[in-house]
């Protein structure tokens, strides 16, 4: 379903649709399985490390984010329930930012540090396909399956602007 590559490390993660995450270590000389999560009882639909490396955040149909640990090897927090319908991106801004998207268009800005939402943007009509951050790490850009593109200001909360939709001749 989705792959993610450690910005610092030879590791991959790897998700199935049985909701099981893999990490796996590779090299040229060998290749090698680190840990096998098996906590999302429903696909997995977005895999991002974090940006020192230490967490992979994992979004899944079950509506859950869930944090691992790679120091620890462990689970180290899981937030249930954290949109309405399946959460089908992720993006880390920060330590303590994360952005998330799900089907029916829904983005949610997140402070980590107390595990809550900050913003939650509704301009899309369909799932969240992607989500972007500008060097700025202040503009958020989404694509949804609505064809549309959206820019936020992720600080406000506030949309900065909205494409006309997207079509076939474009693409």
């Amino acid at each position: 379903m989705r792959i993610a590559m450690h910005q610092h490390a030879d590791l991959v993660a790897a998700s199935t649709v049985t909701g099981e995450v893999g990490i796996f270590e590779y090299g040229l000389e060998t290749n090698a399985p680190r840990a096998l999560l098996q906590h999302h009882e429903l696909s997995t639909r977005a895999l991002e490390f974090s940006r020192d490396g230490s967490t992979l955040f994992m979004g899944s149909k079950d509506r859950c984010i869930s944090a691992y640990s790679l120091d620890a090897a462990v689970l180290s927090g899981r937030m249930c329930n954290a949109h309405e319908a399946a959460v089908s991106s992720l993006r880390v801004v920060d330590n303590n930012v994360l952005v998330s998207g799900d089907d029916d268009g829904t983005v949610k800005i997140w402070d980590l540090r107390q595990a809550r939402t900050v913003h939650e943007l509704k301009e899309h009509r369909d799932f969240i396909s992607d989500i972007q951050i500008a060097p700025d790490e202040k503009t958020l850009l989404c694509s949804g399956g609505d064809g549309y593109l959206s820019i936020w200001n992720r600080k406000s909360g506030n949309l900065v602007a909205m494409s006309d939709e997207m079509d076939d001749e474009f693409l």
